[in-house]
């Protein structure tokens, strides 16, 4: 048995809760292809088995590490739902239709057609290190290309100069 998960309590381009299964060695334009994404941001599992008589069973859901819920009487649970692809045309076709399902599915219709504005986040230029003259010298030229926002994200709280300090010490007068 497989076992794929994240225990993290948050999904990520790191741990992200899908994965494909195929027919040999996947192809993006031909061979067989199953995908699973899990539609959920918290800690997750997927186990895939393969039998002995040749059937391959795919679990994917909740983590129960760390959770545990206790229902009353006449009381109900709902489960993350699982989206379930297939392909007979390899990874590309599998990944159109997810976006596709996505797209006219999935996302609330006044969202489906709406342009989200272009965005430039501080974190990856400049951790934690986020100071007035910094932001504007990574702002202007950002304007110049069409960002249209700017997120100041983290390293902008009190004394922070790594992820074990002062997260919740905000300071609007700080810049």
């Amino acid at each position: 048995m497989i076992h794929l998960g994240s225990n993290r309590g948050v999904s990520s381009h790191q741990m992200n809760p899908f994965c494909v299964l195929s027919s040999g060695p996947p192809a993006e334009d031909h061979g067989h292809c199953y995908g699973f994404c899990l539609l959920y941001s918290g800690n997750w599992l997927m186990e895939v088995e393969h039998s002995q008589t040749g059937c391959v069973r795919v679990n994917v859901g909740l983590s129960n590490t760390h959770f545990s819920w206790h229902l009353g009487s006449q009381e109900s649970f709902e489960t993350p739902e699982c989206v379930c692809v297939f392909s007979d045309s390899g990874l590309g076709k599998m990944t159109q239709t997810f976006q596709r399902l996505i797209g006219e599915r999935l996302i609330a219709p006044r969202w489906q057609n709406l342009i989200c504005p272009v965005l430039i986040n501080t974190w990856e230029a400049m951790y934690f290190e986020v100071y007035h003259d910094k932001i504007i010298q990574f702002a202007k030229p950002a304007i110049e290309a069409g960002v249209e926002l700017l997120v100041l994200d983290d390293g902008w709280f009190g004394k922070r100069d790594d992820a074990s300090s002062s997260a919740q010490d905000r300071s609007l007068e700080y810049f």
